[in-house]
């Protein structure tokens, strides 16, 4: 006959049991979203979307992925801004921006968001877009009309290539068929 455990032991067992059923259950309903670094940002969750961008007009128009006006702030609150020349848009929450380049922005924005590339500031220029990268020295410069896709993914190859060799590079530009890279 197997020895009994001894009354002391079981109950340890059963607190550790409740304990992560507990967590279970906290970690399950979202409670621990604290933890989420998004948290310091002025990253509200609405029907339209997630807040991505600050459009700089006359104000920040805080806008999601399909350019909708989510909010209107004096401050762009550490999301990434793009730089506009516009100066009095009167647009108001709900409101869509109807230029194609801010969505294609906006796309871009969420594509280096995914490979953990943080925008500080884009703004456009004549023949693209320039962007300015929290964590790197160097200004990039895409092209609207060119494969996106492709762009981000050099970009990413270049700067992991950059950080292993200790290079800082000053401009990226990636608009042509091979980037442009100045030190």
């Amino acid at each position: 006959m197997p020895p009994k455990r001894s009354l002391k032991k079981r109950k340890n067992w059963l607190r550790l049991f409740l304990l992560l059923f507990i967590f279970a259950l906290i970690s399950g309903a979202g409670l621990f979203t604290f933890l989420n670094q998004d948290l310091f940002l002025p990253q509200e969750k609405t029907k339209e979307g997630k807040v991505i961008a600050a459009l700089k007009a006359d104000h920040f128009y805080l806008l999601d992925e399909e350019a909708c006006v989510l909010g209107i702030t004096e401050d762009n609150g550490g999301l990434p801004v793009l730089n506009s020349d516009w100066s009095s848009l009167g647009l108001k929450e709900g409101d869509f921006f109807p230029q194609e380049k801010i969505k294609k922005t906006l796309a871009l924005i969420r594509k280096l968001n995914l490979l953990e590339l943080k925008v500080k500031e884009t703004t456009w220029q004549d023949q693209g877009l320039e962007v300015i990268l929290f964590d790197s020295p160097a200004r990039a410069f895409f092209s609207l009309e060119k494969d996106l896709d492709f762009q981000v993914n050099s970009l990413q190859l270049i700067l992991k290539r950059a950080r292993i060799e200790s290079k800082v590079f000053e401009k990226i530009d990636l608009r042509f068929g091979k980037p442009v890279i100045t030190l």
